[in-house]
């Protein structure tokens, strides 16, 4: 009776060493797996932070040039701007002669027909005394 107890015993302690050979081949089978998936999150995060750090450098480059372009701009638009007033000034100049000319053309029409008033009444004159 002892004897079969033994061998039953022995029998589960031989289960249990397979069972616990079994759970052990598993979780070396999951640490080596965590560990690679660990190694890839590490790589994967170098490589973000690479990307990262390209992208990065990418748009202070595009910033850089973009504020170039603006001051540029900026100088552009305030040249224009020199050269509108430059014009605008010019215009009012032109419009204050284009008056002046106008008063003077209508002085020059009045000073004519006063003139060529006077010559009809001189050309009367003679054809009165003739």
């Amino acid at each position: 009776d002892k004897g079969s107890m033994l061998e039953a015993n022995t029998a589960q302690v031989d289960e249990l060493h397979a069972d616990i050979s079994k759970w052990q081949q598993r979780a070396t089978k999951l640490e080596k797996r965590l560990r690679k998936e660990r190694e890839e999150v590490k790589e994967s995060n170098v490589q973000l932070e690479n990307e990262t750090a390209q992208s990065l450098e990418e748009l202070k480059e595009q910033m850089t040039a973009l504020k170039a372009e603006l001051i540029e701009e900026s100088e552009r638009r305030a040249a224009l701007e020199m050269e509108l007033e430059g014009k605008t000034a010019g215009l009012e100049q032109l419009e204050g002669l284009e008056v002046e000319a106008g008063q003077a053309d209508v002085e020059s029409r009045r000073e004519l027909e006063r003139v060529m008033r006077e010559k009809e009444e001189m050309e009367a004159d003679v054809a009165d005394l003739s």
